[in-house]
């Protein structure tokens, strides 16, 4: 090669330099859209240019499969997040009713007991020990049923904080995205002021 073809500038200028800087230029904005087309549409060459130069650049990050989420699938895990929890809740509220339903009618059940017990005096000894041990059988439930519902109160308490959690990133997020698209708005005039120049 001589030299003055070594002071020609490149056909294209979608160099290795140049897409290395702007695809870290991206990745600093936190840009999550379709890198292919935004490097062909940035340097106006096609993705078999500045295709190779992105591969190069991708292979030569930490954890390159880590970002490369696109918006869609964003939106879908965090879909799919929200109903999880969503039913994590449901599941805990129902459980709850139904512990509470089940505590009421074993307490119904021991005051019928009761009642019939002081009914019927004749009998008041042998029935005596059937109550004691069915009193003491419908304690231990209950104090079992109070557990589990303790338990599941728990849960259901940890569940709306992590839901109180996942709404307020959610929140940041969306802020956040509103400030990218708004930085991606001011170097596109940016770019149009440098290439008018």
């Amino acid at each position: 090669m001589n030299d003055e073809e070594k002071t020609k500038p490149p056909k294209t200028k979608a160099t290795q330099q140049a897409v290395f800087a702007y695809c870290d230029l991206l990745a600093s904005q936190g840009f999550r859209g379709d890198f292919y087309k935004e490097l062909a549409k940035h340097f106006g060459a096609g993705q078999g240019t500045v295709g190779p130069h992105f591969q190069a650049w991708k292979a030569g990050r930490p954890n390159a499969d880590e970002w490369m989420m696109t918006e869609a699938a964003q939106a879908i895990v965090q879909e799919f997040t929200q109903k999880i929890w969503g039913e994590t809740c449901n599941l805990a509220q129902s459980k709850l009713a139904v512990s509470l339903h089940d505590l009421n009618t074993k307490l119904r059940s021991a005051l019928a007991v009761g009642t019939e017990y002081e009914k019927s005096t004749a009998e008041l000894s042998d029935k005596l020990v059937v109550a004691n041990e069915r009193a003491i059988k419908d304690a231990n439930n209950a104090l079992e049923i109070a557990s589990e519902l303790k338990q599941t109160q728990d849960e259901l308490t940890e569940a709306r904080k992590v839901q109180v959690a996942h709404d307020l990133l959610l929140e940041k997020y969306e802020s956040l995205q509103a400030q990218l698209r708004d930085t991606e708005r001011q170097l596109d005039r940016l770019q149009g002021k440098y290439e008018a120049m």
